[in-house]
């Protein structure tokens, strides 16, 4: 087992095919110069969703502490044309996180139809090198997530030195993710949930999802690359960083 290996397994629990696993937050758009175009000619990538984009979902469950809603299908996110990564030593994965989604090939996009078809949205896009030149010959496409989930998660006083795993594997937990840690732990309801909704996103983020233990080990099984464990070397993870909950 080489150092990158044993910093991945020191973030994962022995019971990690039981636990929820949050999708987070990476680099890719910074370190890359990613660049994207939307149909009307426009590039701004900080404009795919509006300010009210929440308030117009549509709501699926509600009951005390939890929200599901889902997105409807008149949102912009459906058009985009092309994504441009400006950086020359890239390598594509199956998956890419973005805001609102993420960035998928063809495999992993028939695996998530496979899986639950009502819960996301696919775009074909024109996936660019630095050049300008396409990314091979897979098709690639933009995933609009359309689960969203809202849930009571309280200020908690937790320490990082209380995180199994996270100190040794070089991830720092926010405020943020800490509440969610904690709310995941002492609300079994919200976890059941949760771990029925296969991969849904949070109110209010644009880049925290969380991922049933289910939907994750069939992507591991699939070998599908960029769900990865957080690890010391920012430069080995260009997709999804998976955090344990």
């Amino acid at each position: 087992m080489n150092k990158l290996q044993k910093e991945a397994a020191a973030n994962t629990p022995e019971d990690y095919r039981e636990r929820i696993a949050m999708l987070t937050g990476n680099r890719f758009s910074l370190d890359t110069k990613l660049s994207v175009q939307f149909s009307d000619g426009t590039s701004n990538y900080h404009d795919i969703i509006s300010s009210l984009w929440e308030q117009n979902f549509d709501l699926v469950e509600e009951c005390e502490n939890y929200k599901l809603s889902r997105v409807p299908k008149n949102n912009r996110t459906g058009d985009i044309v092309s994504i441009k990564i400006g950086k020359k030593r890239f390598k594509p994965l199956d998956y890419h996180l973005m805001a609102y989604g993420g960035l998928v090939s063809e495999r992993l996009k028939r695996l998530l139809d496979n899986w639950d078809s009502e819960s996301f949205f696919f775009t074909p896009i024109d996936f660019l090198a630095w050049d300008g030149s396409k990314f091979g010959s897979e098709q690639y496409y933009y995933m609009t997530i359309r689960n969203y989930v809202n849930f009571s998660a309280p200020s908690v006083g937790i320490k990082q030195s209380q995180l199994p795993g996270f100190t040794a594997s070089g991830f720092v937990m926010g405020p943020l993710e800490m509440r969610y840690y904690v709310a995941l732990h002492e609300d079994k309801n919200i976890y059941e949930k949760l771990k029925n909704v296969g991969l849904c996103a949070v109110y209010f983020t644009t880049d925290k999802f969380f991922i049933s233990p289910e939907l994750l080990q069939e992507i591991r099984s699939n070998e599908i690359s960029g769900f990865d464990v957080k690890t010391l070397n920012k430069d080995e993870l260009k997709g999804g960083t998976v955090v344990y909950v």
